[in-house]
């Protein structure tokens, strides 16, 4: 019945949105110590690979050309050429400085955040690692140049569902950075908005809404209305009130974060990007789909133009046009472009990446709103597999796949392992979310409705999100 495809979306919004790629966090430049960066010479204009780039004595390292090259197309968004660039810089530092030295761990820090941007986990945490281990080693426990590696860390580990790892070193660059610098400085502001984040993906709104309140009031007195970074912490607002179900105070803020990023980077600017994708999903919430499909056509010419056909941005907006095509009942076109989607994650991480479990939760979905809950089984074994491999088996990505299963099993009629699937994903979320989360909640109706017959299909209205 409609009302069941409505719980299971209801109970999928509380989850936090550790796959998500709406907020994203940018680092800043540490290839010499204090605030100021090395600035890279110009190279005629034209932007070489690193492999074509003069080489000079390791007493002479060219290092920081390197680092900030890598650094600048980071800040562009091209994230493959950018570690090509960082990677070659933390060589030549390492060869140069040996392997603890304090300008290499600032590279490694640019060199995980390319990473964590292109959606690389697993290289980007040991790198973070390592910067912070040769910190630790030089500099005093309050010196808030720590505060750049806690930042980092805590990004990634949001970004992974980790969030009771991250909230304390989120907690603590904060503490840091604020002490050092003042209230107003875009790395504290940066702080403010990262741990609102993670308090939201926590399910604790009461506290998050008052820091994105702050960071977003401290970036429009310091940088400006108008600023791109003040289109950021809208954005988050944004997905704070679509979460809880505040959709007339989100609509404006979407629109207005989308002008900004218009200003302020231009039009085709792969920032332009968040705004388009964040308005669409507002748009698709007020059922105006052919706007909402309009907005998603344009990111993905944007990602296409910016980083390639077969870019992983380009994968990540084609499973978002496929989500929509899901909602529009366009199944045929929606499966195409998330196995699409699947094929170009598969090329660049392998068969085993997060990014490829959540292109096959993708399918799984198109194939259940389809009457097609049969087909949908298969693709969340594999998923489910990939995530306890990537994530451990407590993860809350893992309880995601599990009580998926379990509403494909009750639309099936089969209900001998329902309760099984169930119970095991609700203990993960109560020790990863804690109990109060909305998530244990949302869980509890929906496992309620399956038991007692609500999950029966209808094509088109059911759907596992």
């Amino acid at each position: 019945m409609r009302w069941f495809g409505f719980l299971i979306c209801f109970f999928f919004l509380q989850l936090p949105m550790a796959a998500s790629g709406q907020a994203q966090f940018r680092g800043y430049c540490v290839v010499t110590r204090g605030p100021q960066s090395v600035e890279a010479p110009a190279l005629g204009g034209t932007c070489v690979g690193p492999e074509q780039l003069p080489q000079a004595p390791v007493s002479e390292s060219l290092a920081p050309v390197y680092a900030n090259m890598g650094v600048s197309l980071q800040q562009e968004g091209k994230y493959e050429d950018s570690e090509r660039y960082l990677e070659k810089a933390a060589q030549l530092q390492e060869s140069a400085a040996g392997s603890e030295d304090l300008v290499l761990a600032g590279i490694l820090v640019h060199l995980g955040t390319s990473y964590r941007l292109h959606g690389d986990y697993s290289h980007a945490e040991p790198l973070y690692l390592r910067a912070m281990s040769i910190r630790e080693k030089h500099l005093k426990p309050n010196d808030p140049e720590l505060g750049d590696s806690l930042f980092n860390l805590a990004a990634l580990y949001r970004r992974q569902g980790r969030n009771a790892e991250a909230e304390p070193l989120a907690c603590r660059s904060l503490a840091l950075r604020e002490a050092a610098y003042g209230p107003d400085d875009r790395n504290v502001m940066a702080d403010v908005n990262l741990l609102g984040l993670i308090l939201q993906d926590e399910g604790r709104y009461a506290e998050a809404e008052p820091l994105l309140q702050r960071a977003l009031a401290a970036r429009e007195r310091v940088l400006g209305p108008d600023h791109f970074e003040v289109a950021d912490t809208l954005v988050s607002l944004v997905a704070l009130f679509r979460t809880q179900g505040r959709f007339a105070d989100a609509v404006p803020i979407a629109e207005r974060a989308f002008a900004i990023y218009e200003k302020s980077v231009g039009p085709q600017h792969p920032f332009m990007v968040r705004g388009l994708f964040t308005l669409a999903s507002l748009r698709q919430e007020q059922a105006k789909y052919e706007d909402a499909e309009a907005l998603d056509r344009r990111a993905l010419e944007i990602q296409k133009s910016t980083f390639g056909p077969d870019s992983v941005e380009v994968a990540n907006a084609k499973r978002t046009l496929a989500a929509l095509f899901q909602v529009e009942r366009k199944y045929d076109a929606a499966v195409e472009l998330a196995l699409q989607s699947i094929g170009i994650f598969e090329k660049h991480f392998g068969p085993d990446h997060p990014s490829v479990a959540a292109g096959l939760i993708g399918v799984a979905e198109v194939y259940v709103a389809d009457d097609h809950p049969d087909r949908a089984e298969e693709p969340l074994l594999r998923a489910l597999a990939i995530r306890e491999r990537a994530l451990g088996r407590d993860a809350v990505e893992v309880a995601d796949v599990l009580l998926r299963m379990a509403v494909v099993k009750r639309l099936e009629g089969r209900f001998g392992d329902i309760e099984n699937l169930y119970e095991r994903p609700l203990a993960i979320y109560r020790k990863t979310l804690g109990a109060r989360h909305p998530a244990v909640a949302a869980a509890l109706d929906l496992f309620g409705a399956v038991l007692h017959g609500g999950g029966q299909s209808r094509r088109g209205g059911t759907a596992l999100r």
